[in-house]
């Protein structure tokens, strides 16, 4: 895939929730708001005509809605990742991904925008423009050498914002054959501290950092009961990710595509790396 020659869009479903419609059926009624009893009698319930927020089946309406708009765009959906859609055109292939309410969508210019004109038929949107940041990750798309860079700094810094990281500088970020044994237990406030910070390190390793896994694998066998050499373990780990928080996945396809012929066979082996920027 010719990586130059790609345009990436990010846009916002406005009040995704607020989209779906009610099935087999269903009927909804709700007490009148607070603030609006000044407008209806006091014995007089709403029936709802559209989800709303807080309601249980509000998520799974918004993406039946959602599915429907996407294949008016002339979209299919990936069999490899259901949150993935795509299509040909003239141009070449436009991707799009949805994740809840973002929708990222990846191709040629003149698709990109033609799908978003399509799109807004079915929801109000609010255009982010090129994408910069997707999901919590800093993104770096270097036309010129062919290669798409991903970090996540802002969580990286929450880190040392919201932890009393240690001072020592480590080079991995586990101690070579240490065993997690039982020790001291911790007290409640370190406890939730624990919960909160092996919750924050998941959520990067799943992105953008596989090096933590192992290490992170043995934090995540005593959240029920962590004792304080646990703590300090994942306290470790934090640093670690302090100290390369330049460093991020990045993504170098080792074929390219014209981005025309739909009979190309795609070669899904990207080279894919830790990169620390100068």
């Amino acid at each position: 895939m010719v990586m130059a020659r790609l345009y990436g869009e990010l846009n916002e479903v406005k009040g995704a929730f607020l989209n779906g419609h009610f099935t087999n059926g269903e009927k909804l009624y709700m007490r009148i708001p607070e603030g609006f009893e000044a407008y209806y009698p006091i014995d007089v319930l709403l029936l709802l005509l559209k989800t709303i927020y807080g309601l249980k089946q509000s998520a799974f309406e918004y993406w039946r809605v959602l599915l429907q708009a996407l294949k008016g765009v002339g979209l299919k959906r990936s069999k490899a990742d259901p949150c993935v859609y795509f299509r040909g055109t003239n141009n070449g292939l436009n991707i799009w991904t949805s994740w809840v309410d973002d929708l990222l969508s990846i191709g040629n210019k003149t698709d990109v925008f033609e799908g978003r004109e399509k799109l807004k038929e079915y929801f109000s949107l609010d255009e982010v423009g090129e994408v910069s940041e997707y999901v919590g990750c800093k993104t770096e798309h270097n036309k010129e050498a062919g290669y798409l860079q991903m970090t996540q700094p802002v969580l990286i810094q929450s880190f040392r914002d919201e932890f009393e990281l240690p001072e020592f500088n480590y080079k991995t970020p586990a101690a070579p054959q240490e065993t997690l044994v039982e020790g001291p237990v911790m007290d409640e406030k370190l406890h939730r501290l624990y919960r909160k910070g092996v919750g924050k390190l998941i959520h990067l390793s799943k992105y953008l950092r596989p090096d933590i896994l192992n290490a992170l694998r043995e934090l995540t066998k005593f959240g029920n009961k962590p004792r304080v050499a646990h703590y300090r373990a994942m306290l470790r780990v934090m640093k670690f990710c302090w100290q390369t928080r330049n460093e991020g996945l990045m993504i170098h396809p080792n074929k390219r595509w014209g981005g025309v012929d739909r009979n190309y066979l795609f070669e899904i082996t990207p080279v894919i790396r830790l990169r620390k920027e100068a």
